[in-house]
This record gives C-alpha cells, structure tokens and sequence, in this order.
C-alpha cells in the first residue's frame, strides 16, 4: 500500500486555499506598491532597472499565485491521482518567473554597486546592465522551456510521488535547486558588497547622499535579512535534507512552498518602493528649502 500524502487532511485542504488566497492578496500589494515606486522613482535610481525588476518581480508574484489556486483547487484528499498537464505548464512558467527575478535582482544589485563606485558614469553602466540583463532573461525562457518539454515525467502522479513533487524529474529537480542557490548566494553577497561600499564611499559625490545612505542601508538590511529566511534558507535546508537523509523537503511542503519566494518577491518590491519613496520625498524637501532661500 503507498504510503499516504502528508497533507490530506481536510483541516489542511482547507489551509491550502486559504493561503492560496493569501498570495493572491500578496501579488496584488505588491503590484500596487511596485507601480507607486515605479511612478514616483527618483533620478538617481536605475530607471530601466527598476522597471525591469518591477515587471519580473509582478510577473513572479502572479505566476506563483496562479499556480498555488489550481494546487489548492484541484487538490482532492481522497482522490491520490491528478493531471499534471495543466501544472506543467503553471511550473514551467513559474520557474521561467522565479529565475528572471532572481537574476534582475542579482543584476540590479550589481548596478547599484557600480553606481557607488562610479556615479558620472551611471547611464552607461545602466544601459549595459539593462541589456544584459534582457539577454539573461532570454536565455533562462530558452533554457527552462527547453526542460520543462524534454523533461520525463508520467502524466498521472501516483501516491508514491507525494504529489507536485514529481511535476518535474529528480535530475531537473536538482538542477534548478543548484541554480536558484548559486543565484541566491551570489545575491546576498553583493548586497553586502553594496552595503560595504555605501559604509566606506560616505564622502562621494552623490545627491542627496545623507538620504540616499539612510534608506539604502536599511533597505539593503531588510532586503538581506528576507532573501536569507525566505529565499536562500529553504533551498539549503532541502539541499541538506537530500543529501544527508535523502528527505525531499519541498515534496512535504506541496503547495506550501510556493509561498517562501512569493514573500521574498513582495517585501524585496516594498523595500525598494519604500526607499525610493524616502528619497523622493528628502528631494522634493530640499528643492523647496532652495527655492526659499
């Protein structure tokens, strides 16, 4: 007899709609703060970037929060076998999200270091960064379509498999586990890159630097502190887990699991509307008390 699936109680069916409804609740503030960071955006911020991390940012949100109501709409507790038609194509598209954001944000870190550093050089830099990263994004659409087509798996998913855990095959799996950590990793090491610069270049250049310090260092923090708990740690702890005990964590969590990078996504896009809001608002200040004066 297969062993039974670790979530089909019905007290636990009913959790998974709820929190499907949360993360539909999720990506739809995120959205709306994103669109006011977007219209209210500083000069001193990467416009293209900015835009192009918003637009991934939603797009990962809205994927995901798509994928977690059908798992919670078409997950039956008394009923082991489902089609995975539909929810290959959702993880398809999902993990062509995921990725994109996690390489936006990666990119536009990496921009906001180089604007430290060299600040009169900021819209070249930035039109590189734009560029490569459309290229990036490009390759990572290729790449995950590519193996969501080729990738091997029943068409049916039976008790044995623990449900969406099986969506895709074990190697696939592993290979998108080891991507999304590398990225992750990369990430908050340039954050702390970034802060680092922030800390030592005080005395640059820069417009409205005692403001753009102040928010920016918290920003960098907050930012830190959520892709460390809700991005990079359940990816390492599943790694662990596969490794030391041959325990897939991600096939216990199902659905569940969709929520860890809807909520990096969200509060990485509150971060960045908070600052720039900040920053707008000390300029808009400082450009009154001028004309005053």
């Amino acid at each position: 007899m297969a062993p039974a699936l670790p979530y089909i109680a019905l007290a636990e069916y009913i959790a998974v709609i709820l929190l499907g409804t949360l993360t539909v609740a999720i990506s739809t503030v995120s959205l709306l703060s994103t669109q006011v960071a977007w219209k209210q955006r500083s000069l001193q911020t990467p416009n293209r970037m900015m835009g192009l991390f918003t637009a991934t940012a939603m797009a990962m949100t809205g994927t995901n929060a798509v994928q977690m109501v059908y798992m919670a709409a078409q997950w039956n507790p008394y009923k082991h076998e489902h089609d995975t038609t539909l929810m290959r194509y959702l993880g398809t598209v999902s993990l062509i999200t995921v990725n994109s954001y996690e390489i936006t944000t990666l990119l536009l870190t990496a921009d906001r270091c180089v604007f430290v550093l060299w600040p009169a050089q900021r819209l070249k830099h930035e039109k590189f960064f734009f560029l490569f990263n459309c290229a990036a994004i490009g390759i990572c659409v290729v790449l995950v379509s590519y193996m969501g087509v080729v990738d091997k798996i029943p068409p049916k998913l039976p008790d044995n498999c623990w449900a969406y855990g099986c969506v895709f095959s074990m190697v696939t799996n592993e290979i998108l586990l080891a991507v999304r950590i590398s990225l992750s990793s990369s990430n908050i090491l340039l954050n702390i890159t970034f802060l680092c610069l922030l800390l030592k270049y005080r005395k640059c250049k820069l417009r409205n630097r005692s403001a753009m310090q102040k928010f920016t260092n918290h920003f960098i923090i907050w930012l830190f502190s959520f892709h460390v708990v809700f991005d990079l740690s359940p990816a390492i702890i599943d790694l662990l887990l596969r490794s030391l005990k041959e325990i897939y964590l991600q096939n216990y969590l199902g659905p569940y699991g969709v929520l860890f990078i809807t909520i990096d996504g969200f509060f990485s896009a509150v971060a960045y509307n908070r600052v720039l809001r900040k920053i707008r608002k000390v300029r808009d200040i400082r450009g009154q008390q001028s004309q005053v004066g």
